[in-house]
């Protein structure tokens, strides 16, 4: 299946980073950085989405990317 997202349309992607080994999600701190980038099918960036890290407490290395 293929994504399609129209100009106007609203965007948030849920992320878990977990470890490959045990399943289990990363921890996400403060000292970490992460950044993402949205691009079209002609290599162009069209959309820097702002990073949401959720509660590690009770969602453990998970963000939402939304633009």
């Amino acid at each position: 299946m293929k994504a399609l997202i129209k100009i106007g349309d609203s965007f948030a992607l849920p992320v878990q980073f977990y470890d490959t080994a045990t399943g289990e999600g990363l921890n996400i701190t403060e000292n970490m950085l992460i950044t993402a980038e949205i691009i079209n099918s002609t290599a162009q960036t069209i959309a820097t989405p702002t990073i949401l890290k959720l509660d590690q407490g009770t969602n453990t290395g998970m963000i939402v990317l939304e633009v």
